[in-house]
């Protein structure tokens, strides 16, 4: 599904690594030259997405994000992009978005695997694919519903968008579905501040963004629940109005909350969070 942020995460990542900036969160060590492969948007069009990026970074150049349009699928397109690669020395390649870029049929095993060829006969030193969720499977953990699409790459980042706000902001979280021979990453929040020819974007906290709460574990989602039981009405929460604010079954709740003795104490039929404040960060509870 489009209008999630990601195109402008993605655009806000290669800025970030062409100039070797810590930006949103990102360590890069050294500034590497970016390609983006696109699909989706006019020339101007990117170029303005940029500038305001650029903008809201503080920065005066860009030089080391470069750009090309594309017509044809990936695979029919290799030469050129190899060309292009080698001209500007191209280190990373973003892909947007992933149904254009396999020409037909994005869900079907040919079409997932010549992606994929293409993609490692170029040998980019890292690339990232933007897919869009059709509606009817956006909670599907596969990339179009499809298992094709599971397999082939190393990691797959889900996001969600939360509702648009009145200042013109959006709220995005980027959940780590999968990974490949590392520890699975920790959900990451972001806010993207739209407006006045600049864009802005700061890493915030999901457990503050209540549309987006619900994609964190259980554990997060109950420590959330109880502070705000506590500020809002002073008193707990029972299991079964846990189980409620977690979409999840009571016998969930149970499992959970067993495994949080440090942080939670039951009084009565209440769950309650312990006097002490919380330290640890509660997102893979």
């Amino acid at each position: 599904m489009g209008g999630t942020g990601k195109s402008t995460l993605a655009l806000a990542a290669a800025l970030c690594i062409s100039e070797g900036l810590a930006h949103i969160g990102m360590a890069v060590p050294e500034a590497q030259n970016v390609l983006i492969l696109d699909w989706e948007s006019e020339e101007d069009e990117q170029r303005t997405r940029l500038a305001e990026l650029c903008e809201g970074f503080g920065l005066e150049k860009r030089a080391h994000v470069f750009y090309k349009p594309m017509r044809v699928s990936l695979p029919a397109s290799v030469d050129s992009v190899a060309r292009h690669m080698a001209v500007h020395n191209i280190q990373g390649l973003i892909m947007d978005s992933a149904a254009l870029a396999c020409g037909s049929d994005p869900e079907k095993a040919d079409s997932t695997n010549n992606y994929f060829m293409a993609l490692r006969a170029l040998k980019p030193t890292w690339s990232l694919t933007i897919a869009h969720q059709p509606k009817a499977k956006e909670k599907d953990q596969f990339p179009f519903g499809s298992v094709f699409w599971w397999n082939s790459p190393r990691a797959i980042w889900w996001a969600q968008v939360s509702n648009k706000r009145e200042d013109g902001s959006i709220h995005v979280g980027l959940f780590n579905r999968k990974t490949n021979n590392r520890p699975q990453a920790q959900p990451q929040g972001f806010k993207i501040q739209f407006g006045d020819g600049r864009t802005t974007i700061s890493t915030e906290n999901l457990r503050q963004v209540i549309d987006l709460r619900q994609q964190l574990s259980i554990g997060a989602q109950i420590l959330e629940g109880l502070k705000d039981a506590h500020k809002n009405l002073s008193r707990g929460l029972s299991t079964a109005e846990l189980a409620d604010l977690c979409s999840c079954s009571e016998s969930s709740i149970r499992a959970t909350t067993s495994r949080m003795a440090d942080t939670l104490v039951k009084l009565g039929n209440e769950w309650h969070l312990k006097a002490r404040e919380v330290s640890q960060d509660p997102l893979s509870l």
